[in-house]
């Protein structure tokens, strides 16, 4: 495809994204999901410099191509996601974020009116759409309209599906990144009766991601401890990922918490057969479930290839390793405000006591190397690095898995390894880089 990608349309600003583009996918937007009749668009973004602009380029687009809009302002992706599916008129919904991207990048998710991402066939007829000129006529132009209580409203129907929450004046600290959770996270944690601390807790493009939130998990874990706080939260600039941090410091990644909230469910009768993850979950979580009676099933990367696997399947929990964790009876894409609530309704409410369960979880020792090249794709697929990967694989089999996979987002080619210890994997990484390094600058010459 032509713009969209592995999550939406992805890039630097006014490079690989620019305000024509997402005009256009506007009047694409509008026309695919028009069926006829006027189509209504929700509309939300994170706060980096450049939403404003690629908002104001899409509603235009959206309203030129005979459509409404409903701008909901920052609130994080979930958020829009679940509030599109609650209302009948809505037809579809865009994302304006690149999730946990640097500042310089942005990105356009589009939604159908379930709130769930698109298939690749819809994206293909959406980018046809994009093409054709313009045709609707002055008097069948769209209009805007503003939702300031989105918040609020995704807030409050979180607390319905999952329940009422006592925090007791807990002291929790979260990391918002300044990015879209910023304001919901807290919001939600004082509806349920928590103290509430939050770093990088303000809204602001020039520093979104930077440093912070769930790229950089240390940053919350050291003033967890310094700060004494029962726990905390760390989450991406549009609020779908999540890691949580215990009161001495320990991260708990996506692959943890699949493991404590298959626990708790299974324990509650309600998990069914399967959990579903990626090809990046860690050996250490499927050993888990396994002695529980559980079969992980792995996917791609990408949350959508998980949700996808969790309808086929019927199973009401899956995620990622990068904190993404979709959870069925909160809502149908990763949330990590909905995460973290029901949670902290399982540990107040039910008495989960995660330092328990984890005692029997153990994670591989696992590294990851960026390699930044504008090859991606084409080591991706070259012989010579799968050979490598075969080679090396076949050689350390049962004790080691190997991944090498260009970035959906970046241009980095991800080149992972995951082992029994620390020094197979550092001795596995290095050597892999070197070789795979050798391989790009064939491809250079």
């Amino acid at each position: 495809m032509k713009w969209f990608g592995t999550d939406g349309i992805r890039g630097i600003f006014g490079e690989d994204l620019t305000p024509d583009i997402a005009f256009k996918l506007g009047v694409g937007v509008a026309r695919y999901f028009s069926k006829g009749s006027k189509p209504t668009i929700m509309i939300a973004k994170d706060p980096r410099l450049s939403s404003d602009a690629l908002e104001a380029s899409l509603i235009s687009g959206i309203l030129s191509a005979g459509g409404d809009t409903i701008t909901l302002g920052i609130l994080p992706t979930p958020g829009l996601a679940l509030l599109a599916s609650l209302n009948k008129e809505v037809n579809g919904a865009v994302m304006i974020s690149a999730s946990h991207n640097p500042i310089e990048y942005n990105g356009l998710k589009v939604f159908n009116g379930k709130g769930e991402k698109l298939e690749p066939t819809a994206e293909e007829e959406i980018e046809h759409l994009m093409e054709i000129p313009l045709s609707a006529s002055w008097d069948k132009v769209g209009s805007n309209i503003l939702y300031p209580e989105a918040t609020k409203s995704y807030i409050d129907i979180l607390f319905d599906r999952i329940g009422d929450i006592d925090l007791k004046e807990e002291f929790i600290l979260v990391d918002t990144a300044h990015g879209a959770t910023c304001n919901a996270a807290v919001y939600a944690l004082q509806k349920g009766g928590a103290r509430v601390n939050a770093l990088f807790g303000y809204p602001d493009g020039w520093w979104i991601n930077n440093k912070c939130g769930a790229t950089h998990p240390e940053v919350v874990a050291k003033e967890t401890v310094n700060l004494g706080a029962a726990y905390g939260f760390t989450f991406d600039g549009d609020g779908d990922r999540v890691f949580m941090v215990m009161s001495d410091g320990m991260v708990l990644t996506g692959d943890h918490l699949l493991a404590v909230l298959a626990y708790y469910l299974k324990e509650k009768g309600l998990l069914g057969q399967y959990v579903v993850s990626t090809i990046m979950a860690n050996l250490g979580l499927e050993a888990f479930l396994r002695d529980m009676g559980i079969t992980l099933i792995r996917t791609p990367v990408g949350d959508k290839y998980v949700y996808d696997e969790m309808k086929k399947t019927g199973a009401i929990l899956g995620g990622e390793s990068s904190g993404h964790i979709i959870l069925m009876p909160v809502n149908n894409t990763g949330d990590g405000i909905g995460i973290m609530l029901y949670i902290l309704h399982a540990i107040y409410s039910d008495g989960l006591d995660i330092e328990e369960v984890l005692r029997n979880f153990t994670l591989y020792p696992s590294r990851m190397y960026n390699l930044k090249t504008k090859y991606k794709h084409e080591l991706a697929n070259h012989p010579k690095v799968k050979e490598i990967v075969n080679k090396y694989t076949t050689e350390y089999d049962g004790i080691a898995r190997i991944i090498v996979r260009p970035s959906g987002t970046e241009h980095v080619l991800r080149i992972s390894v995951e082992a029994q210890n620390n020094e197979l994997v550092v001795k596995l990484l290095e050597t892999i880089v070197s070789e795979i390094q050798d391989v790009e600058n064939s491809l250079r010459s």
